[in-house]
C-alpha cells in the first residue's frame, strides 16, 4: 500500500501507524487478537471484566439493513468475558506481538461500579498495557458498600463519575500509559460536557472515546418478536451503526473542543464504515477513529480494514 501522508501520528511517545482501527467488543481471545496483528490491523482487546462470563446467550446482535446499505444495529453485550485474569495472563505477549508488527495494543475495562473500575485500571496499568480504554457505558451496579443505591450507565451519573476522577487521582495519578474515558452516545449536552470537563482536567486520563453505541433500542422482526431475545429475557440492546453517526460527529466535535487546551485526544467510533467517514471525523476533531458494526458486518475479516477501508483512504489522497 505504501506510505500515505498523515496515516501515523504519534501522541504521548506512541506511535499510531493508521487512522482508524476494531472497537472493543469483539476481540476477546488470544486467537482472534494473534489473526488481526497478522493483517496489520490495530484492534482493542475486550472489553474484560472483573470476573468471566459466558454473557447473555439467545440472539444478543441485530442488524437491520435497508435494501443493501446496513442501517443501525443492537447489539446487548451477549459475547463471551474470559476476565481480567485472562487478560493479565496473555496480554504481556501479544503486546509484544503487537509492538514487533508495529502496532499499538490497546486493553479495554468496563468496571461495574466506581471501585471496580478503578481496580481494573490499576490491574492494566501493572500489566504493562500501553493504552487503556476505560468503559464508561457500563451499568455501575453498585452494592451496599456504596450505599446501595441502584445507578444507571456509570458516564450518565454525574456524581459516580466525579468520584471516579476523583478516586483516581489520589490511588493512580500520572502514569505513562494512554487511559482513555469511553462514553455513550446521545448523551444530554450538559452530562457530555460533565464528562468532557472531567477529562480535561484529569492528570490520569489522556483522552477520551465518543462513543459507545446509544443505550436502550429496541426493534421487531415481521413476526413480532423482539430482534433482541437472550437467554436472560434482555430483548434491549445499545443502538449501534450509520444510524448514530451524526450523534457521535457532535460529541467528538464537543470533546475536541473543549479537550484542545488540555493537549488530549479523541477517538471518533460509532456509524464508522468508509474512508470518507474516517476523514469526516477527523475534521471534526477526531485524532484517531474505530469501527465495530462495520466490522462485524465484513465478517470480522483480519484484513476488512487494512484492505477494504486503508486501501480507499489513500486512494483519495
Amino acid at each position: 500500500m505504501g506510505v500515505i501522508e498523515d496515516f501515523s501520528r504519534k501522541f504521548k511517545e506512541v506511535t499510531f501507524p493508521y487512522p482508524t482501527m476494531v472497537a472493543g467488543g469483539i476481540v476477546k481471545t488470544v486467537d482472534h487478537a494473534k489473526r488481526l496483528i497478522a493483517a496489520d490491523t490495530m484492534f482493542e482487546w475486550g472489553s474484560f471484566t472483573t470476573d468471566e462470563s459466558l454473557g447473555n446467550g439467545g440472539r444478543d446482535y441485530f442488524a437491520a439493513y435497508n435494501g443493501h446499505e446496513l442501517d443501525f444495529t443492537l447489539n446487548s453485550i451477549g459475547l463471551t468475558n474470559p476476565g481480567m485474569k485472562y487478560a493479565e495472563q496473555h496480554g504481556p505477549e501479544l503486546c509484544l506481538r503487537a509492538r514487533d508488527s508495529g502496532l499499538t495494543f490497546w486493553i479495554n475495562v468496563s468496571g461495574q461500579s466506581v471501585f471496580d473500575t478503578v481496580a481494573l485500571i490499576k490491574r492494566a496499568i501493572a500489566a504493562g498495557f500501553e493504552i487503556i480504554t476505560v468503559n464508561g457505558s457500563c451499568p455501575n451496579k453498585a452494592d451496599k458498600a456504596n450505599q446501595g443505591r441502584a445507578m444507571p450507565i456509570l458516564c450518565y451519573d454525574t456524581d459516580a463519575t466525579s468520584e471516579l476522577f476523583e478516586t483516581l487521582e489520589t490511588e493512580v495519578g500520572p502514569t505513562k500509559a494512554i487511559i482513555l474515558w469511553k462514553i455513550s452516545a446521545g448523551m444530554p449536552q450538559p452530562t457530555l460536557e460533565h464528562n468532557i470537563r472531567l477529562v480535561a482536567k484529569s492528570r490520569v486520563m489522556s483522552g477520551m472515546v465518543a462513543c459507545n453505541t446509544v443505550p436502550n433500542g429496541f426493534d421487531l422482526l415481521p413476526d413480532g418478536k423482539p430482534a433482541i431475545q437472550t437467554d436472560n429475557g434482555i430483548i434491549r440492546g445499545g443502538v449501534g451503526g450509520p444510524a448514530i453517526f451524526p450523534i457521535v460527529l457532535g460529541h467528538v466535535h464537543s470533546s475536541a473542543t473543549i479537550l484542545k487546551d488540555a493537549s488530549k485526544i479523541v477517538i471518533g467510533t460509532g456509524g464508522v464504515n468508509s474512508a470518507g467517514r474516517i476523514r469526516t471525523m477527523k475534521r471534526a476533531g477526531a485524532f484517531l477513529t474505530q469501527m465495530n458494526s462495520a466490522f462485524r458486518e465484513a465478517g470480522e475479516d483480519p484484513t476488512f480494514i487494512r484492505d477494504d477501508i486503508l486501501r480507499h483512504l489513500a486512494e483519495e489522497v
